[in-house]
């Protein structure tokens, strides 16, 4: 499996290095993650304001409005447990930064930086 994932991104940096310069490909890849970002807070709005709605029309009597306030309690202590409680990682190395080299391509000396956040 390691050696199907070297050999394909091998490839990919191969094929990269013949078409798009440095520059070019941090442009697309820029492009990319703006796009990917965008839909993915569309998404969220999306969702929230669904939640609301349905919120809404169950909660219609006015003697459940303190639901509304509690519903964000609960979200925020549900996040400080799973911080806390599950995850149990140090908050210093919430950036973990890898470096990847590829023996396979020998004409291209740079290794290829991933940044992944946990």
């Amino acid at each position: 499996m390691k050696t199907h994932f070297y050999s394909l991104a091998a490839k990919f940096v191969s094929v990269r290095a013949k078409y798009f310069s440095d520059r070019n490909f941090l442009i697309i890849c820029a492009i990319l993650v703006g796009l990917v970002s965008g839909l993915a807070s569309v998404l969220l709005k999306l969702t929230v304001h669904y939640i609301q709605k349905q919120l809404r029309i169950v909660l219609q009597d006015n003697s459940y409005a303190f639901l509304f306030y509690l519903f964000p309690l609960i979200g925020i202590l549900l996040t400080v447990l799973f911080v806390q409680k599950i995850r149990k990682e140090n908050s210093e190395e919430e950036l973990v930064i890898s470096c990847i080299p590829f023996p396979d391509v020998r004409e291209i000396f740079r290794p290829i930086i991933l940044i992944r956040i946990l």
